[in-house]
């Protein structure tokens, strides 16, 4: 098992330091923690298979952990064939899976691999951030 840090500029990235992203190679496949923006070019230089990232684990929904999702899976369905046997597992916080059917609708992009959501309830996207549903009208 190893672990690959394909991003640990937090939320400023640089020439040589992506933002937040972790790969995690292990028996049952390549795990991804966070997709910051430039995940996709970060795994590039790294030592992984991107055809083996079979999990993708979102800790929190700041931005620099999700920005790069949408395109992380383009990039990752270039070379993966749509097999809905075998999708790619993505696990986050309620409202992920919202945020990125958005995504990849808006953008039209079609050639992302099958990925199935699971949505974590009663964890928050982010400090303070409550489900649509139970804000009020006014000030919610």
């Amino acid at each position: 098992m190893v672990l690959f840090p394909t991003g640990t500029a937090s939320c400023v990235p640089s020439a040589t330091r992506g933002t937040s992203s972790l790969a995690f190679r292990s028996p049952l496949g390549t795990w991804l923690f966070d997709a910051g923006e430039g995940t996709q070019l970060q795994l590039q230089s790294a030592p992984v298979t991107k055809s083996k990232i079979n999990r993708i684990f979102v800790t929190h929904a700041h931005g620099d952990h999700t920005f790069g999702l949408p395109g992380l899976l383009c990039f990752l369905g270039v070379d993966r064939a749509r097999d809905p046997n075998q999708p790619i597992e993505i696990y986050g916080p309620e409202g992920l899976r919202s945020y990125l059917r958005s995504a990849v609708r808006y953008t039209s992009s079609r050639i992302c691999p099958c990925y199935r959501v699971h949505e974590l309830r009663d964890v928050p996207l982010a400090p303070g951030w409550r489900p649509w549903k139970t804000r009020g009208k006014v000030g919610g």
